[in-house]
């Protein structure tokens, strides 16, 4: 915490209930409710873990849900877009498909759901590129190698720009595995 929340002006703490939702459908779990359930006690056992490491004492910190973009236009605008520039590239609908098999594969998923993996990607890149270039949160601690927003940002970073409407992008990622 201290390493990067103090250090910053704002920061976001996401719980990502709406990704977990999916990880959940990924893995052939059908029972919507039984699913929300668990999610709260998921994001409770995360929350209460959040405050025991002293995020309180940290007057720039957000914990956010879902509940934070949900009503956002300019989030549901974004992944709209995203989904329109997937479904025109030919070379990202297979780095879509390649992404989501593989993690498909590495997390037990079920691959007869695999389009709620394709969700799941497309929905965590929106995110990722949401917090950083649209909110302003442009540093982000995520796993190395996240997949689809990495080869965004380095293989169709004209065509983001030109989504965003920027003439610059902001993001900055650390990798978790390098501060462990």
């Amino acid at each position: 915490m201290d390493d990067f929340v103090a250090k910053s002006r704002l920061s976001v703490i996401f719980v990502c209930d709406r990704l977990r939702f999916l990880s959940y459908k990924i893995r052939g779990v059908a029972d919507d409710e039984m699913i929300k359930a668990r999610i709260s006690v998921q994001l409770d056992q995360i929350i209460s873990a959040l405050v025991e490491a002293g995020v309180k004492s940290h007057g720039n910190a957000i914990l956010a849900d879902w509940e934070f973009i949900q009503d956002d236009h300019q989030h549901t605008r974004l992944l709209s877009r995203l989904n329109e520039l997937i479904e025109r590239s030919p070379i990202l609908q297979r780095q879509v498909d390649t992404y989501a098999a593989r993690m498909i594969h590495s997390f037990r998923g079920k691959i007869e759901n695999l389009h709620y993996q394709r969700q799941y990607l497309i929905e965590e890149t929106a995110l990722s590129i949401y917090m950083t270039e649209i909110r302003g949160f442009n540093v982000e601690l995520y796993r190395r190698g996240m997949g689809l927003v990495d080869a965004l940002y380095r293989e169709s970073s004209d065509e983001l720009m030109l989504m965003l409407g920027k003439s610059k992008l902001d993001r900055q990622f650390i990798a978790l595995e390098g501060l462990l």
